[in-house]
């Protein structure tokens, strides 16, 4: 399922930057990667290049437990005399860059080639994969791929493709079955391949992908061409919302893509609302009555306490008995939840929720 996830997230992605108006001037893809700019180029449907993406996929699972494959940090005659003592059990899968080769074969064979590489010092690195894609086990997968695919219908490239399986543009019609049984077969020519868009004037790649890892390479191969080019990504590994995309297209602009209009840019990411604020207005009612409810009274160390001795017989305080009452508390006394009032010490505003009165009373630090 991997891959065929791959080409969705890649082939999305692509309409995305389309929408936000950076539109390319040549594709070109890295081993399944092919498949996706062959529908972004116009020569596959997007029902044909999904079929190709899930054919090649099973042909792969067939392969599973068989092989595996490890990236070298050296040239690619280097990683040649590497594998050379191996024969036929290892053998040069794609190149990428100048400095960045990988190989594939049997298990048992890369870990002796992985001890070699640690004794003299060489970065090596194995790929999470079971299988031994763009190497000689790939070759019993051709028949049934080919079979498989006899009726697929390519069409002329609307954008120009330049292929890893050959290092060079290719025409769109000839992308037939036995194009993409090589594209599994054959090594990946990618640094030829963008070798030969750096030379056509090409300076600006963005790696459409969940997270970029050639990035590095075709600058690599830039720099080794004598050329000044950008590359950027799409999407990082835990990093794949709108604000990446957002930061992503704006990198892109300072290297001479379009400014994408207010219009067309995705949204920001935003943080989510609390969980209490996108309760249905019943559930919040039932959780909080009082909040929401009638107005509850005020506690009653804040209402004022009344004596019998300052009330008349109405039961209504008169206006000088009340401040009579509010001269006492001012001076330290009535009521039990009064704090004597330290010299110079200020007041106190405190609001009471629920009642709806902004209450000035007596209460001092």
């Amino acid at each position: 399922m991997v891959q065929p996830v791959l080409f969705a997230v890649m082939v999305s992605l692509a309409e995305l930057w389309r929408s936000c108006g950076v539109v390319p001037d040549a594709v070109v893809g890295h081993s399944q990667g092919e498949i996706a700019a062959a529908y972004v180029a116009g020569a596959l449907t997007l029902d044909d290049a999904a079929r190709v993406v899930a054919l090649r996929s099973r042909e792969l699972l067939r392969l599973a437990g068989t092989g595996g494959m490890v990236s070298l940090a050296v040239p690619e005659d280097q990683a040649r005399r590497l594998v050379l003592p191996h024969g036929e059990r290892i053998g040069v899968a794609a190149v990428n860059g100048p400095e960045a080769v990988v190989v594939a074969g049997e298990p048992a064979a890369l870990d002796a080639l992985l001890a070699t590489c640690a004794r003299d010092g060489i970065r090596a690195r194995r790929l999470p994969v079971d299988y031994a894609a763009h190497s000689a086990q790939v070759a019993g997968a051709g028949d049934g791929l080919r079979t498989a695919l006899a009726d697929l219908r390519p069409r002329p490239c609307a954008i120009p493709l330049c292929s890893t399986v050959t290092g060079e543009p290719v025409d769109g019609a000839r992308l037939d079955a036995e194009h993409w049984y090589r594209n599994l077969r054959e090594p990946v020519a990618f640094a030829a391949a963008v070798e030969h868009l750096i030379a056509a004037g090409h300076d600006l790649f963005v790696e459409i992908s969940p997270h970029p890892v050639l990035t590095a390479a075709i600058e690599a191969t830039a720099e080794r061409a004598g050329r000044d080019v950008a590359a950027v990504g799409t999407l990082r590994r835990d990093d794949g919302g709108g604000n990446r995309l957002l930061t992503s297209l704006a990198e892109a602009w300072t290297h001479g893509a379009p400014s994408p209009g207010p219009r067309s840019c995705p949204p920001r990411d935003r943080p989510p609302r609390p969980a209490h604020l996108r309760l249905p207005a019943r559930a919040l009612l039932a959780a909080h009555p009082r909040q929401i409810g009638p107005r509850a009274p005020a506690p009653a160390c804040l209402r004022p306490r009344r004596s019998g001795a300052v009330r008349r017989a109405s039961g209504r305080d008169s206006a000088p008995e009340r401040r009579s009452v509010r001269n006492r508390r001012r001076a330290g006394g009535g009521g039990p939840c009064r704090r004597p009032r330290r010299p110079g010490g200020p007041r106190r505003s405190i609001r009471i929720r629920g009642t709806g009165h902004n209450r000035r009373h007596g209460q001092h630090r």
